[in-house]
């Protein structure tokens, strides 16, 4: 049910279903996710809106998406683990 949400007419429903199925940690959402992420970027929404936001950060926290430091942060200490 919870992962039908992200096929909803509304962007805020999508927006906390992918936080819900993050924060659940339920990894058969992957896919759902994958393709609520290629709906939102061809609808051509701005990609800092709440709702790309949750959808890039439950694929992130679902370990479904490679989390990418650009060169120039990385160089300034940024995204560096240690």
């Amino acid at each position: 049910m919870l992962i039908d949400l992200l096929n909803s007419e509304n962007s805020t429903v999508r927006q906390w279903a992918a936080e819900s199925l993050a924060d659940l940690e339920i990894q058969r959402a992957v896919p759902g996710l994958q393709r609520a992420y290629e709906a939102f970027r061809q609808r051509g929404e701005a990609p800092d809106g709440s709702e790309g936001v949750a959808l890039r950060g439950a694929l992130s926290d679902l370990d479904a998406r490679d989390v990418v430091v650009p060169p120039r942060a990385v160089a300034q200490g940024f995204g560096v683990v240690g």
